[in-house]
């Protein structure tokens, strides 16, 4: 009995310090010219030498506007190591026809946690991406409808929680508990649109 207690009280605790956020940004581009990116942030592609073309568009929103591959594995990435942590959250309005979503964890561009949608096929899509290879951890069908959608990984530990507009879609487990920066991501020949990144560190 009591070790069912200590295992509960752990449990708490750490799900309540990844709770308290001691940052929270909001990335919406507002301040950002057409066609400029925000600074601080790198532009990159896991699977070819040369990244795409990204810029905010009249909208304000983020656009990759000539992206570099056509499979699956060629992942064009746009991420900020200025925050740079192990337990925290990271969000994204998305608005793709194809294959979009958000990254975390990521200490270059060959090795990242990317958690997608793909628009075209309704499923939600969980990769490692480690030297560059991708590993599948999780495909899940999915009920999507037209309007852009808001994708949130909070992650604590080896475990994390995935959202679509703020419903719980996935869990993880298992995974590897180490600091990282954060961003978005969009694979092969997907043209994507981004808007209210939200990046929530806890530690």
């Amino acid at each position: 009995m009591k070790r069912v207690v200590f295992i509960a009280l752990l449990a708490s605790f750490l799900f309540g310090k990844c709770e308290h956020f001691q940052k929270v940004v909001t990335m919406d581009f507002a301040n950002v010219q057409k066609g400029e990116l925000p600074f601080g942030w790198i532009v990159s592609c896991s699977g070819k030498s040369f990244p795409g073309i990204w810029e905010v568009d009249e909208k304000k929103r983020l656009f990759i506007k000539y992206p570099r591959g056509n499979r699956a594995d060629e992942k064009n990435i746009f991420f900020t190591k200025d925050e740079y942590f192990t337990n925290g959250v990271c969000q994204a309005k998305i608005l793709s026809k194809k294959n979009a979503g958000v990254l975390f964890r990521a200490r270059d561009r060959k090795n990242y946690y990317a958690v997608s949608i793909d628009f075209k096929n309704n499923k939600l899509i969980v990769e490692e991406v480690e030297n560059k290879k991708p590993k599948l951890l999780l495909e899940k069908k999915l009920s999507l409808s037209e309007k852009p959608k808001v994708l949130k990984v909070a992650y604590c530990g080896d475990s994390a929680t995935i959202f679509i507009d703020e419903k719980e879609v996935a869990k993880l487990t298992n995974l590897k508990k180490r600091a990282g920066g954060v961003g978005v991501v969009a694979s092969g020949s997907s043209q994507a649109v981004f808007d209210d990144i939200v990046i929530k560190v806890s530690q």
